[in-house]
């Protein structure tokens, strides 16, 4: 190949890498000044199944579509070329002069806590770029990120290696389903291997390259506990267990346990960088002018209820605030003596901030809602109330994890709350863990058998489960205990609709929407199942009145619109 000028643009000066399926080499392009350097990628395909090379184009125009997208970040190689030319497959990228981490991280050689930091929010921000893309690496390595000369940052390569083409390269069968694990041992998690990644799979190999760097140990050298499965590592590295606590998390052996998202890593690493809380604690009770320190005790100055509350609250609300930093015996003295009219003032205020955050959630105001929670605990962290409103929130906007914590510490302020057994029974559930969802949504039930918002709760866990007679059984309870439960008749409608039980859904909705007009979900549903009918106008009509009450409900403008196209109405 060198020498090879392909497409009367890109000469190939040198090999860089070599394979059975496909080559990479340093070239030239011709087509601007001093012809600047770049990468061509070829792929060979071993088959003469026409069933296999058509598959082949198809996933590579795929790929060249996603590189040209990825390459917009400034840390991804731009995709600046892919054809197919004599019925071989190529893609040219930019070049990026520097190394890559395997050059740092030779065997026996450690990071410090700095630099496994340092990479860690940098090569996340990355990821979690090409994560809202909808996007999965899958071969996230040392290999495969790049320290670039000049500004040291790092660069996320081997997109353009167009994975599932190499696998039929390599196994050129007449099945096409790609199923197979991509990704390199040590570096990808169980789902992985077994042909089933997901976003937080890449996670999880970032994770262990913190390891490798923190241990100097390749992570196929590593053992695993027998019981657990879970990675041992620890023991070999020197590491604040804060920031052990995140990796270990990044590494979860089942993805459920691990993190979900990106931007919780990045929050987590946000709060370990920050000064130590309890230090700012301290400092600023040797300079409050609401506190004097005597004979080691704490004590209330005489100045107003306000100012008292604001510093209190500010202290009492570390547990909460900053979950990964443990509270010490010196912290417990520092806020156990709290005065009385401090308390009341805390419990008042925190009072009239969950009355907001109920109106907040009624007026479909989540982020203030929320707010309001957070300020609410400030003030006083056993406010079961609040708690467990904010587990509710939590879960219904997606965030599972963080909906389990606030559940566990309801409960531990209230054991025996069916309500409370039942929200954390519907959190569980929404997580896979269907034993110990059972188990809660059970006991919630004994506890009290006349909840209809119980029942609403294990009929939606059930749900959830896939366990949908159970499910039915628990919506129906809870509408013959309390019928104008206007949430359970929608959640019916939910069911009815799974089950393509057109004509009962819509009456589950219909109801729903009797009792609470404004309610878009309970809308919106009706019109999905109103378009599976083909009842056009009708569903036109409810979409409209869905983005009456809803305008940034995107799936419902995408539904109305296709629907206003089949009907040839103009927008």
């Amino acid at each position: 190949m060198q020498g090879t000028v392909l497409r009367n643009r890109y000469r190939i000066i040198k090999p860089l890498a070599c394979a059975g399926f496909g080559d990479t080499y340093l070239a030239q392009d011709l087509d601007f000044p001093h012809n600047p350097p770049c990468v061509v990628k070829r792929l060979q395909l071993r088959s003469s199944n026409p069933l296999v090379i058509q598959t082949a184009q198809r996933l590579f125009r795929q790929e060249g579509k996603v590189l040209s997208r990825l390459g917009k970040h400034n840390q991804i190689p731009q995709l600046l070329a892919y054809f197919e030319e004599n019925k071989q497959f190529y893609l040219v990228q930019e070049f990026i002069q520097g190394h890559d981490l395997s050059e740092e991280l030779r065997f026996n050689q450690r990071w410090s806590e700095k630099q496994v930091i340092d990479f860690l929010v940098d090569a996340l921000s990355i990821l979690k770029f090409v994560h809202q893309q909808q996007i999965i690496h899958r071969d996230i390595k040392p290999a495969n990120i790049i320290r670039r000369a000049g500004d040291g940052k790092l660069v996320l390569i081997d997109f353009g290696a167009v994975k599932e083409i190499k696998t039929l390269a390599i196994q050129p069968t007449e099945k096409t389903g790609l199923t197979v694990a991509i990704g390199t041992p040590g570096y990808m998690p169980n789902e992985q291997r077994a042909g089933k990644p997901r976003l937080n799979s890449d996670i999880y190999a970032l994770g262990m390259i913190a390891i490798r760097a923190l241990t100097g140990i390749l992570p196929d050298h590593l053992n695993e506990d027998s019981e657990t499965g879970e990675i041992i590592w620890r023991d070999q590295a020197q590491v604040n267990s804060r920031l052990a606590t995140i990796i270990d998390k990044m590494v979860r052996s089942h993805f459920r346990e691990r993190y979900q998202s990106v931007s919780e890593v990045l929050e987590d690493l946000q709060i370990y960088q920050s000064p130590d809380v309890l230090t700012q604690v301290i400092a600023k009770i040797n300079d409050s002018p609401v506190l004097v320190k005597s004979q080691g005790k704490i004590w209330l100055k005489a100045l107003p209820v306000v100012a008292v509350s604001s510093f209190v609250g500010f202290v009492v609300g570390i547990p909460r605030l900053f979950p990964l930093f443990p509270t010490t015996s010196a912290s417990r003295a520092v806020i156990s003596p709290v005065p009385e009219i401090v308390t009341q003032a805390a419990n008042r205020e925190a009072q009239t901030l969950l009355q907001e955050g109920e109106e907040f959630i009624a007026q479909g105001k989540h982020e203030k809602a929320l707010s309001a929670y957070y300020q609410a605990l400030t003030l006083q962290p056993e406010y079961f109330e609040a708690q467990r409103e904010l587990c509710q929130l939590l879960n219904s906007l997606g965030e599972h994890e963080a909906a389990l914590i606030a559940c566990d510490r309801a409960l531990e302020i209230n054991s025996d709350h069916a309500e409370a057994l039942s929200s954390r029974c519907l959190v569980l559930a929404s997580l896979g863990r269907e034993g110990k969802a059972v188990e809660d949504c059970n006991r919630a039930v004994q506890i009290n058998p006349n909840s209809a918002v119980v029942w609403n709760d294990r009929g939606s866990a059930m749900k959830n489960l896939q366990r949908h007679s159970e499910a039915l059984t628990a919506y129906q309870k809870a509408l013959q205990i309390q019928p104008d439960l206007y949430y359970a008749w929608n959640n019916l409608g939910n069911l009815q609709a799974s089950w393509k039980r057109n004509q009962e859904a819509l009456a589950a909705y219909d109801r729903a929407i009797d009792l609470q007009p404004e309610l878009h979900y309970a809308w919106n549903g009706r019109a999905n199942v109103l378009k599976t009918m083909e009842r056009d106008l009708e569903a036109l009509a409810a979409y409209d009145r869905v983005i009456a009450l809803k305008p940034d409900l995107e799936a419902a403008i995408v539904s109305r619109d296709q629907i206003r196209q089949k009907l040839g109405i103009g927008n």
